[in-house]
C-alpha cells in the first residue's frame, strides 16, 4: 500500500499536457504541412498543418510530488531535468509518433537529491487524433519504477485543442484513468482545469479533485511555450485516504533540426484505459462479471464507507459503458420505481457518467416521464447536462424540460443545458452556439428574478464571450441576487473584461455580490484580480468576503506567492474575525 501512494503522488501531478492536439479536419488548409494529415494539428488553432517532424524541442522540468496520508508520513518526490521531444512521424491521420528523452535527470526523494542515469533513456509515445496516449515504447531492460517516471512524462501530452472555441471540454486520460477536463483561451494563453475523475485504473481508487489550474503558453509552431500546473487531488486506496499535490513547469529553452529521430530497440508498453479496446478491458476487469442487482446490493451494504460507494459507483459506469442492455434495464427500473431513492440517485449520476447512447436514451426516458418521483426527474436532468458529448435528443428533452410547470425540474434542465453548450463547443459548434442564443432570449424575455437569476447561472455555465453584454447589464440590477448571479458567471469567460468587471464588482455595496465576485475569481488565473483581492482581504468589512478571499488565496497561494501569500500572512496575523484568522493559519503549516 506505501508503494501504491507512492505511485499516484508521482502519477497524479505529472499530468499537464503538452502538444496541444486535436481531430483532424479534412476541410481545412494543408499549408505549411510537412508530415501527412493527421497525427498532431497546430495547438494554437491558428493553423492546420502538424507538428513538423525531425525537429527537437528542449524544455526544463520540475515536477515536484508530496502526498500526505491522514495518518502516517509525508512521501515527497521531484524530478529535474531537460527533456527533448520530437515527431518522429504521423501515420495515417489517427496515430502520431513522439520520441522523448530525459537528459540530466535529478530527483530529490524525501529532500535528498541524486542523479537518476536509470531514466535517461530514449523512449517514445503514440498519440491518437484525439490527443490520446495509446502506448509507450521503452528500452526492453528498463526497470519499472522508471517506466512509472517516463510514462508520467509521457501523459503530458494530452491537452485536447477546441478548435478556435474560446471555451471547451474534453474528456482526457492520464495514468490514473479518465477524466473530465475544461478549458478556456484569450489569444496564445489556454488554462485548463480538471473537473473530475469519470473513472481509475485497476485499483479500487477514488479521486476527488480537490484544487486543478494548469496555464498553458502557445508558440506559433503548436508547441508549448511554458506549461504551469498545480493540482490537489484526495485519493482514497481501501480505508486509506491521501491528499496529493503536485507542481509541474515546464519552460520551452530552444529547439534543433535533425536528420533522424528514429529510436531502435524499444519495445512497446500499452497504457491501460486508454484507447477504446483497453478502457473495455479495463471496464470489463474493474467489473469482474457483476450484473446492475450485484452493484445495487453492495451499493446498500457499503454506504457508510465512502471509498467503497465510490468504487462500487465506478463500477456501475462500468457497466453501462459497457452493456447498453445494462443501461435500458437500469432506465426501467427507474421507471418503474423499484429502486430505492438512494440507489436510484446513483443510478442516475452513472449513467450520465457512462453517457453512451442508451445511457442517455434511459434517462431522457426518465425526465419525460411525469409519473416518476421529482427527485428522480431532476437528477436525471443534472445528469444529461453533465454528459461528455451530449446527443441532439438529449438538447431536446432538456428543452422540453426546460419548458415544464414543475420549477425545481425547469430550472435544473436550464442549467443543464448550459452545461450542454460548453460540452457542444468543440464537437458541434452551431448547436452550442443555439442553444447560447436560445438562453439569452428566454433572459431577454425574462421579468421575473428568480428566472433571470436562473438563466443568467445558465449562461455561465457556457463559457461562451458572447454573454458578456448581457452579463454587464444584468451587473447593473437594483437587486442583490441578480448582481450576484451576474457576478458567478463570469467564471468561465476567456476574455479580459472579465476579470476587470470582476474587479470592479469587488467593490458593490452587497457583500453577497463581493463574494460571487470572489467565486467568479476561482476557475481563473488570478494575476489580474491578485491586487483587488489583496486590498479587500484587508479592508472589506464583511467577514464572508475576506475569508472567500483568504480561502482562495491558500488554495492557490503556489502559483502566485509574491501577491497570494501576503494575503494569507496578514489575515492569519491581523484579521479581526478569529475563525479568519484560523483559516490562513491552517494554510500556512
Amino acid at each position: 500500500m506505501r508503494r501504491a501512494l507512492a505511485s499516484a503522488a508521482l502519477l497524479t501531478a505529472g499530468v499537464v499536457g503538452f502538444a496541444v492536439t486535436r481531430e483532424a479536419d479534412d476541410s481545412s488548409s494543408a499549408a505549411g504541412e510537412t508530415g501527412r494529415r493527421g497525427g498532431l494539428p497546430v495547438g494554437s488553432g491558428r493553423s492546420s498543418g502538424v507538428l513538423a517532424a525531425g525537429v527537437e524541442h528542449r524544455y526544463a522540468i520540475s515536477m515536484d510530488h508530496r502526498s500526505t496520508p491522514a495518518q502516517g508520513e509525508a512521501f515527497a518526490l521531484a524530478v529535474d531535468g531537460e527533456w527533448t521531444l520530437g515527431v518522429v512521424a504521423t501515420g495515417d491521420s489517427r496515430i502520431t509518433t513522439i520520441r522523448a528523452e530525459l537528459h540530466d535527470p535529478r530527483i530529490r526523494l524525501r529532500g535528498v537529491a541524486t542523479a537518476a542515469p536509470r531514466l535517461a533513456v530514449p523512449y517514445t509515445f503514440t498519440l491518437g487524433s484525439d490527443g490520446r496516449l495509446l502506448a509507450l515504447q521503452f528500452p526492453r531492460a528498463l526497470d519499472a519504477d522508471s517506466r512509472m517516471v517516463l510514462t508520467a512524462l509521457a501523459a503530458t501530452a494530452q491537452i485536447s485543442d477546441g478548435g478556435t472555441a474560446a471555451a471547451w471540454s474534453a474528456v482526457e486520460t492520464d495514468s490514473l484513468g479518465t477524466y473530465e477536463a475544461r478549458y478556456a483561451r484569450t489569444g496564445a494563453a489556454i488554462t485548463k482545469t480538471k473537473l473530475a475523475y469519470n473513472k481509475v485504473g485497476d485499483e479500487p481508487i477514488a479521486i476527488r479533485v480537490a484544487t486543478s489550474s494548469t496555464a498553458i503558453a502557445m508558440r506559433e509552431d503548436g508547441w508549448a511555450e511554458s506549461i504551469e500546473q498545480r493540482e490537489t487531488l484526495d485519493v482514497g486506496f481501501d480505508k486509506i485516504s491521501v491528499s496529493v499535490t503536485g507542481t509541474t513547469v515546464l519552460r520551452h529553452v530552444g529547439d534543433r533540426r535533425l536528420i533522424s529521430l528514429a529510436p531502435h530497440g524499444l519495445e512497446t508498453s500499452a497504457v491501460d484505459a486508454i484507447s477504446t479496446a483497453a478502457r473495455d478491458l479495463d471496464d470489463r476487469e474493474m467489473l469482474d462479471g457483476a450484473t446492475l442487482a450485484d452493484l445495487v446490493l453492495v451499493l446498500g451494504s457499503v454506504r457508510s464507507d465512502s471509498n467503497a460507494s465510490a468504487h462500487t459507483y465506478l463500477r456501475m459506469v462500468a457497466l453501462f459503458r459497457l452493456d447498453a442492455d445494462a443501461a435500458r434495464g437500469a432506465g426501467e427500473q427507474l421507471l418503474a420505481g423499484k429502486l430505492d431513492p438512494r440507489d436510484a440517485q446513483a443510478v442516475l449520476g452513472a449513467l450520465g457518467e457512462a453517457g453512451t447512447p442508451a445511457a442517455q436514451q434511459a434517462l431522457a426516458k426518465v425526465v419525460d416521464a411525469t409519473a416518476v418521483a421529482e427527485t428522480q426527474r431532476i437528477a436525471g436532468a443534472l445528469s444529461l447536462g453533465l454528459t461528455t458529448t451530449p446527443a441532439p435528443s438529449t438538447i431536446e428533452t432538456l428543452q422540453a424540460a426546460a419548458r415544464s410547470p414543475d420549477l425545481d425540474l425547469s430550472s435544473t434542465a436550464t442549467l443543464a443545458l448550459g452545461n450542454a453548450a460548453l460540452r457542444l463547443a468543440n464537437s458541434d459548434a452551431a448547436a452550442a452556439t443555439r442553444l447560447v442564443d436560445e438562453l439569452l432570449a428566454r433572459l431577454d424575455r425574462a421579468s421575473e428574478i428568480s428566472d433571470r437569476i436562473t438563466l443568467l447561472r445558465a449562461l455561465g455555465n457556457t463559457g461562451d464571450p458572447r454573454i458578456l453584454p448581457a452579463l454587464e447589464l444584468a451587473l447593473g440590477s437594483p437587486s442583490d441576487l441578480v448582481r450576484a448571479a451576474a457576478a458567478e458567471s463570469l467564471r468561465l469567460i476567456p476574455d479580459g473584461r472579465a476579470d476587470a468587471l470582476i474587479v470592479a464588482m469587488l467593490d458593490d455595496v452587497s457583500p453577497i455580490v463581493r463574494t460571487s465576485s470572489v467565486f467568479a475569481a476561482t476557475n481563473r488565473r488570478l494575476d489580474p484580480v491578485a491586487p483587488a483581492l489583496a486590498s479587500h482581504a484587508r479592508d472589506d468589512k464583511d467577514p464572508a468576503v475576506r475569508r472567500a478571499i483568504v480561502e482562495l488565496a491558500g488554495q492557490r497561494m503556489s502559483e502566485l506567492p509574491l501577491l497570494l501569500r501576503p494575503i494569507v500572512v496578514h489575515a492569519a496575523e491581523r484579521d479581526v474575525d478569529a475563525d479568519v484568522r484560523e483559516i490562513a493559519k491552517k494554510f500556512l503549516v
